[in-house]
């Protein structure tokens, strides 16, 4: 007999091998980066590959970041609680490149982030704090003396080595009033 918490299960997931083939489909929860498979003889790893078919005839693909295997307790049958993440036909996160990155973080600081899983972009914060030294209600005489103190900042080699290009970019751009 089927568990009321099984009935949930309104999804069905396909693990794909190594070979790309699909297994038996899998009835499951699906949402939010989050899966529950209430089948005890399922298996899940990390790394493992699940395709989904779509009402509209496409198929999504995810990988497993972690699986956790609940024991039954009570009237709750076990369960595998997966973390999955939806990636592209090569296997690497969606929004991501497969190449490496590198990532920076400035501790003890006024807020500055530079690397993968920022939300905000190093040249989009910059180019909004030269719009507020433009807006700014001063005298011409201090928005350029503003101007330049921030492009010395910006052309000091070690800002150069934190923000890269960008940084010498937009301190061309206030010396050149653009």
């Amino acid at each position: 007999m089927e568990s009321e918490f099984a009935k949930l299960a309104n999804e069905v997931v396909f693990v794909v091998d190594s070979d790309g083939k699909r297994g038996s489909p899998i009835k499951c929860t699906f949402g939010n980066g989050k899966s529950t498979v209430f089948d005890e003889s399922a298996h899940f790893e990390e790394g493992q590959l699940l395709e989904r078919d779509l009402p509209n005839g496409r198929t999504e693909r995810y990988r497993v970041e972690s699986a956790h295997y609940g024991a039954k307790f009570q009237e709750i049958p076990g369960r595998w609680s997966l973390q999955v993440v939806k990636v592209t036909s090569t296997g690497a996160p969606i929004g991501e490149r497969s190449e490496s990155r590198s990532r920076i973080v400035i501790s003890n600081s006024s807020n500055v982030q530079v690397g993968t899983g920022n939300v905000q972009t190093v040249t989009q914060g910059l180019e909004l704090l030269v719009q507020a030294i433009e807006s700014a209600q001063v005298s011409p005489e201090e928005r350029r003396d503003v101007k330049s103190l921030f492009s010395r900042l910006l052309s000091h080699p070690a800002s150069i080595a934190v923000f890269g290009a960008v940084a010498g970019e937009i301190s061309k751009k206030l010396i050149n009033g653009q």
